[in-house]
């Protein structure tokens, strides 16, 4: 069985004075307004305003005024949620242009959804990894979200980013590992319990002091 394919985004159009493309969340329709137009029966019906071709004819489409009017009458009908907000983003968008403009909503096709992903990605690695100064010690250094496992972001260089290493969840895991280890060595000789001792302790000091804060 082939895997289920992700919704894709939505896009209203608007045409008027001003034409403007709008990238909405990615909902499949059915979840959507499905429910919430059995219960009122509105004059207009979501699938009024979808058109699956990419230029359709305007003189086929309902005004911003009817899409309005029907995000109005079923907003009312839906819980706070994705769908909610959906709506409110239409609303929002349409503020922004005349009413007697044509509109209409879109799914993106599959290739305009890897590209929008693909621009999203580009982006996102463009902010994550411009240079900037390290926090500790103003070299230059790159911008990470918890790293390490740590919840901060922080801007660190590549010294002070492994440095942090030893403050980190990571390193109190191999700690918790190193003690299991060890609680069987000390079954040993006395030369094992010292040794022992020692590996533990030294563990504690390096996971006590902040040395990404330090050096």
């Amino acid at each position: 069985m082939p895997p289920a394919q992700k919704a894709r985004n939505w896009r209203l159009h608007v045409i008027g004075t001003r034409k403007k493309t709008y990238i909405l969340d990615n909902l499949y329709f059915g979840s959507l307004v499905r429910d919430a137009e059995r219960d009122i029966t509105p004059k207009r019906c979501f699938k009024d305003f979808v058109r699956e071709e990419r230029n359709p004819q305007i003189i086929d489409l309902l005004s911003a005024k009817d899409l309005s009017a029907y995000c109005e009458i079923i907003v009312s009908e839906l819980g706070q949620g994705r769908a909610y907000n959906f709506i409110l983003g239409i609303q929002n968008a349409l503020k922004r242009h005349d009413q007697n403009s044509k509109c209409y909503l879109r799914m993106q096709t599959q290739n305009e959804q890897d590209e929008m992903l693909a621009r999203q990605e580009w982006r996102s690695q463009r902010f994550w990894g411009k240079p900037r100064p390290c926090d500790i010690c103003g070299k230059e250094g790159k911008m990470y979200g918890s790293p390490w496992g740590v919840p901060a972001v922080l801007t660190l260089c590549k010294r002070h980013y492994n440095l942090l290493f030893f403050s980190s969840s990571s390193f109190t895991a191999i700690i918790i590992a190193v003690f299991a280890v060890l609680a069987i060595l000390v079954m040993g000789s006395i030369f094992q319990l010292l040794t022992a001792m020692f590996i533990a302790s030294l563990f504690l000091f390096l996971r006590a002091v902040p040395w990404w804060k330090k050096l």
